[in-house]
């Protein structure tokens, strides 16, 4: 138990400036576009929260490794298991509570947003694309989900970086490139693509997002189980 406190303050020590500046960010971009819908007077404009979201938890998943925090851990006298398994219950809990963010976020937006401009900032959520009645669930796990996903994918390859240098990052990043240029590969991604609004079943692709994600972190156990500190 003192192993996971111990890494926890050090994880969320790190956290806490990113978190006000990432958001701060975010809601300058949101004024930012109501002053070029009223200024402009678009009629309607999209706005997307989510990407930045995902591009934040993928990064700072990535620095848990490059920054030197598994050195610093192992040499507190974390273990290996666990330090693995902490980061992959944190990235967990942490998609989850900023897809819950996001939700209270674009709630807040469309609150105040009648009062401030005339025209309409249109928020992307998934429940907006999927045929579903549960939205705000299903807005929930499919966020929290591709994040962690996407958390864990960047956290395994700076295990590889950590333990066998660049190459093992950029290599499986090639290999995957290469392949998506293959008719029998791509095919069958751009139809599910095409396919998934008009779809009523999310279960097993949100079951395999977790699989993934869990299966990310078992990888990035063996990666770094005999790695040098």
């Amino acid at each position: 138990m003192s192993q996971f406190t111990a890494q926890s303050i050090m994880i969320f020590s790190e956290l806490k400036n990113s978190l006000i500046t990432f958001w701060s960010i975010l809601t300058g971009f949101i004024l930012f576009f109501f002053l070029l819908v009223i200024f402009l007077e678009i009629p309607t404009m999209f706005v997307l929260t989510t990407p930045p979201m995902y591009v934040f938890i993928a990064i700072f998943c990535y620095r848990l490794m490059s920054a030197g925090d598994f050195s610093h851990s192992i040499h507190l006298g974390v273990t290996r298991k666990a330090f693995v398994l902490m980061i992959t219950l944190f990235t967990l809990l942490l998609s989850l509570s900023f897809a819950l963010l996001n939700q209270l976020y674009i709630f807040i937006m469309n609150f105040i947003q009648p009062f401030v401009i005339e025209n309409e900032v249109t928020f992307f959520m998934w429940s907006t694309i999927l045929s579903t009645e549960n939205e705000f669930m299903i807005n929930i796990l499919a966020d929290s989900l591709i994040m962690s996903t996407l958390g864990m994918l960047l956290f395994l390859l700076a295990s590889l970086s950590f333990r066998f240098g660049q190459w093992a990052m950029l290599s499986p990043l090639t290999i995957v490139v290469l392949l998506l240029f293959i008719p029998a590969i791509h095919t069958p991604i751009i139809d599910w693509i095409i396919a998934l609004p008009g779809s009523t079943q999310y279960v097993a692709e949100l079951f395999a997002l977790l699989l993934i994600t869990i299966t990310l972190g078992v990888l990035s156990y063996f990666t770094l189980s005999k790695a040098s500190v």
